[in-house]
């Protein structure tokens, strides 16, 4: 949303709360007024989100595009690979919906084509059996990250060092004395939170023949498909990471706000009190994210009249809302099983993220030179955290 945008709103919000509050104005247009002023506050937090992302997205990517660019690549215009790390995360601009193609060829099959190369020949899978290349490629189709799509922190540094966050774990007090009576001792107590470099990564071996005798450009193809292996494996961190000796997930660090009765599902009700045990100031910028099985339990869930408690997005590009608040899918959280936690509420920012130098993707033609062979790597260095456990609680089946 445009900054002139965030502007008129924020005009009409406080010309719908100065409506609201003056006494001089008849009942119904105060109460009008009310309802006017919470509907421009979501509409103002949302805006005030998206102008955040998209202003930090912008900002990155003029760093990185110097480093993302492949060797010739015109200075002009985004990369393959930058495009597609913007693709894969960013949510879908409004009125944009995935095409969807079908492509009908002969194809004469020959066993002997072996261009991405399986090099332990124990399955098919990498194999391409086909006498010319189409000139589309399907992709697999990778879920997208519902913690990144909702706004956590980004730190970006050049090096791989620890990071040691300070952070006051028990608060100072304040007490009323009486007069002449010594003040109360309060003993305030440090902690930190630490940010590593976890490396994500994978390779793969191309032929000589495929880049060869190829009518189209496979490095572009090669270079999405590194990016989308390594969102898919960096969105499966964020969200199911258990610490040690790799990322910490949202939800498994985040403290329990309530425990469902049942062991493998929830109420309205026991969301309600997950949505009451967040401070209100992290309450107020709260989102919610859930995993594939506990959304559709909660896309399912209707009020006496029958009437669904989440609220679609009045259009494409839109979070959901529950509550008021946006809520988003990740395929990656907890299953909907005992123990785990399928739901998260709260700010969201309160999570960091740690991306260290950016993507690499780089290729070497001398590992496998006898076999005519070259061989793509790929690699990303992440870790995050959840700096505060106060802003972000998650649901437990019991």
């Amino acid at each position: 949303m445009t900054s002139e945008k965030l502007k008129a709103l924020h005009g009409e919000y406080r010309h719908a709360i100065e409506v609201a509050r003056d006494e001089t104005q008849p009942e119904e247009a105060r109460d009008k007024a009310a309802i006017d002023a919470a509907d421009l506050r979501l509409k103002l937090d949302e805006g005030i989100i998206e102008a955040t992302r998209d202003a930090e997205i912008g900002q990155a990517r003029e760093r990185m595009d110097d480093i993302l660019r492949p060797l010739g690549q015109p200075a002009t215009g985004l990369d393959p690979i930058t495009q597609s790390i913007r693709d894969f995360c960013r949510v879908p601009e409004q009125g944009v919906t995935p095409i969807k193609r079908t492509v009908e060829l002969p194809i004469a099959k020959r066993a002997d084509e072996e261009w991405f190369k399986d090099t332990a020949k124990s399955t098919k899978a990498g194999y391409l059996y086909t006498s010319e290349m189409a000139a589309n490629v399907i992709y697999h189709e990778n879920a997208e990250s519902g913690v990144l799509a909702s706004g956590p922190t980004y730190v970006d540094t050049d090096h791989g060092r620890t990071i040691l966050y300070p952070k006051l774990a028990t608060d100072a007090s304040a007490a009323q004395t009486a007069e002449r009576t010594a003040a109360t001792l309060t003993y305030p107590v440090m902690a930190q939170y630490q940010l590593d470099s976890y490396r994500q990564d994978g390779y793969m071996t191309l032929t000589e023949e495929l880049a060869r005798d190829t009518e189209m450009n496979v490095w572009p193809i090669v270079t999405e498909v590194a990016t989308r292996a390594l969102a898919a494996q960096i969105a499966s961190q964020v969200a199911a990471g258990t610490g040690g000796t790799m990322p910490d997930g949202l939800p498994i660090l985040a403290a329990s706000g309530k425990t469902a009765a049942a062991k493998t599902t929830f109420t309205y009700d026991e969301l309600t009190d997950l949505y009451l045990s967040v401070l209100p100031g992290a309450r107020a910028r709260g989102s919610w994210i859930a995993g594939s099985t506990a959304f559709a339990t909660i896309f399912k869930m209707k009020d006496a009249e029958g009437r669904p408690f989440m609220q679609a997005a009045p259009s494409a590009g839109m979070a959901d809302t529950l509550m008021g608040h946006p809520i988003r899918e990740d395929a990656w959280y907890p299953a909907q099983t005992t123990g785990l936690k399928p739901v998260t509420f709260g700010d969201v920012s309160a999570f960091h993220v740690r991306r260290i130098g950016g993507i690499r993707i780089e290729r070497d033609d001398g590992v496998y030179f006898t076999q005519f062979e070259s061989v793509v790597r790929f690699a990303a260095h992440i870790d995050s955290c959840l700096f505060d456990t106060a802003r972000v609680k998650a649901l437990t089946l019991g």
